[in-house]
């Protein structure tokens, strides 16, 4: 059997524009969960709730046979940004939009769940629905995956929008797709006193701008060239005027990559870097580094079942190579449980106005290509069982 993304298009658009136009940020998704359990309840797909709004359902195919499990997933949450987009649809919840498609990933797995529940005589075994609240700050995934829904699963299989890859595109390549995300903070305490006798003084705020510019040294000159590592440091605080010089300064940054294996180099280098500059500018420093999110890796094996569902859902020209993106995703952590996919459905359309990188106030993406994606997803999973 061939899904077709045609059949579910109008009902998946219109789903896609209600969550759109009521945006909720993490775990305070409470209208959109119920929007999801009503759906759900109208398909006879049993579910249940984890935590407040998070939803886990599943379909029992009826085809003869001794069916495995495969899981899909989709994020909920929306971000803290005041919607420009100018749609007729726009966020009507002030200083919250879904600027990272969400809203689209959540309609498209309820439209591949109607065409699953539809044709449950199709396959034999199990797909497990998973609806994951707070993706963007401090995601559930692990959450989910701890309480075991993914124990019996052999394959899980999510779809990210991208505004820069062309609307009728997928890429489902094998490889990291997105990276892990770390985070790291300093605080470095010297002595205070007035700002024209810095001799008198620790200059706390002068020992943290030199390790901060350090950091990027240690990136170019400690990590491979061909190992992609991201450190960037967007919050810097010290003082309260500028003749005061302050006995705290602190900066807080964000690590990317995609070797997991890196981690314990980085954590090293960033904390011998910062305490060592501190100690050479006659002050303490305060250092932690944390990783909060493995990279999402594709398994090599369900790239090629995912890649052929995609053909036979939206042709063999819709097959695309798109390069890993340093942005992450909490969904890696699904990856290491169970082998998986974790695709790029293109939605970027200049005509109409589906330019606008992920996280714009100004963000918006083909719809039209929604029930393909919803098609992609339970033909993966109808493969998968079949295999």
């Amino acid at each position: 059997m061939i899904f077709n993304g045609k059949d579910v298009q109008d009902y998946v658009v219109s789903l896609r524009r209600a969550i759109h136009e009521r945006p909720e940020l993490g775990l305070k998704e409470y209208e959109t969960s119920r929007l999801i359990q009503d759906e759900l309840t109208k398909r006879n797909i049993p579910f249940k709730l984890f935590g407040d709004t998070a939803v886990i359902a599943e379909i029992q195919g009826e085809k003869e046979g001794n069916g495995g499990c495969a899981a899909l997933r989709a994020d909920m949450d929306a971000l803290p940004i005041q919607e420009e987009s100018n749609l007729e649809y726009a966020s009507k919840n002030q200083n919250v939009m879904h600027a990272c498609g969400h809203d689209a990933h959540t309609a498209m797995l309820l439209g591949a769940a109607r065409l699953l529940s539809e044709n449950r005589r199709c396959f034999c075994g199990r797909v497990r629905l998973i609806f994951e609240p707070a993706e963007e700050f401090g995601g559930a995934g692990d959450q989910i995956v701890a309480a075991g829904y993914l124990k019996d699963a052999e394959t899980v299989f999510a779809i990210h929008v991208m505004p820069d890859l062309a609307a009728g595109k997928i890429s489902v390549e094998a490889g990291p797709r997105m990276a892990g995300i770390g985070g790291l903070k300093a605080v470095f305490h010297g002595k205070g006193g007035h700002a024209a006798l810095p001799h008198q003084n620790t200059d706390c705020v002068l020992a943290a701008a030199e390790a901060l510019v350090s950091l990027q040294a240690f990136v170019s000159r400690e990590i491979d060239a061909n190992d992609a590592v991201v450190v960037s440091v967007p919050y810097f605080h010290a003082g309260t005027a500028g003749n005061i010089m302050p006995e705290t300064a602190e900066f807080r940054g964000c690590v990317r990559y995609f070797d997991q294996a890196l981690e314990p180099k980085i954590s090293e280098g960033i904390k011998r870097i910062i305490s060592r500059t501190a100690e050479a500018f006659r002050v303490e420093a305060e250092v932690s580094v944390s990783f909060v999110g493995p990279p999402c890796i594709t398994d090599a094996a369900c790239s090629v079942i995912a890649a052929e569902a995609a053909r036979k859902v939206m042709g063999e020209s819709a097959i695309s190579l798109k390069r890993q993106v340093p942005t992450s995703d909490d969904y890696g952590v699904y990856l290491q449980k169970v082998p998986g996919v974790y695709a790029f459905l293109g939605v970027g359309n200049q005509e109409k106005g589906a330019v606008y990188p992920l996280h714009s106030p100004k963000f918006r993406l083909d719809e039209d290509v929604l029930g393909a994606g919803s098609a992609v997803m339970a033909q993966y999973v109808l493969d998968f069982l079949e295999k």
